[in-house]
Parts: C-alpha cells; structure tokens; sequence
C-alpha cells in the first residue's frame, strides 16, 4: 500500500544510500593517506639508516632526507584532510538515517491507520450482511 509518505521514504533512502557510499569513499582515501604515509616514514626510517661514504653522498642523503620529511609534511596534511572527510561524512550519514527513520516511521503509523480502518470497514460491513441475513431468515420463517 502507497502513503503519502512513501516517495519521501524512497527519496530519504536514495540520500541514505549515497551519503553511505561517501563514507565507505571517504574511508578508502583515509586508509590509502595512512598507508602512504607509513610507507613514506618506514622510507624515512631506512634512509636515515645509511651513513658513511664520500662526501657527495652524505649531501644526496641529506637532500633524500629533507625530500622525505616534505612528503611526509604533506601527507600528513593529506591524512588530516582524510579525517576531516570521514568526520564530514559521518555526520551526514547520521543525518540522513535519522530522517529517513523519521519518515520510514511516519509510513508504518500511517499504514497501520489505514490497515484498522480497512479492517473497521470490513467489519462493518460483515456486520451489515449478517444483519441482512438475520432479517431475510427472520421474514422468511
């Protein structure tokens, strides 16, 4: 049976739906962010490691080494961006299913008022026939 809050169940599920794809999105940017930056520091970890050797290397090392602690600077800010995301699309996921609940809610009250009064009416009815039914016995004994 439709209600009249039927299309909005349909439309508040369809945004249910999406903002749930935003969040398992924005979780997979979160744990690539994390998996490059714990690439780039385990990258760190072992250049800094390397010592000795001529002089020419020591100055690529430090140079690889300052490349390194940038991209970790910048992925870092990548990661809290991430974070930022998830929070953002958590909230609108919670959103979102509360109004949904709301009006899948509304649709279920109102279903089961149209359930009773289709019930009263039958009733009703069934009464009326067994009224007739008395009252032709009755004339016709």
């Amino acid at each position: 049976m439709k209600t009249r809050y039927t299309p909005l169940v349909k439309i508040k599920k369809n945004l249910f739906d999406t903002s749930e794809r935003r969040l398992a999105e924005a979780n997979v940017r979160r744990q690539e962010a994390q998996r490059n930056l714990e690439a780039v520091l385990l990258e760190l970890h072992q250049t800094a490691q390397l010592s000795g050797g001529t002089m020419a290397q020591l100055l690529q090392q430090r140079e690889l080494l300052s490349i390194t602690r940038q991209r970790i600077k910048v992925l870092r800010l990548h990661l809290i961006r991430a974070e930022s995301e998830v929070a953002q699309a958590t909230i609108l996921l919670q959103t979102h299913l509360q109004t949904y609940e709301k009006f899948k809610y509304l649709e279920a009250r109102e279903l089961e008022a149209l359930m009773l009064r289709a019930r009263r009416n039958e009733q009703k009815e069934l009464d009326a026939r067994a009224i007739d039914a008395y009252i032709y016995r009755k004339a016709h004994t």
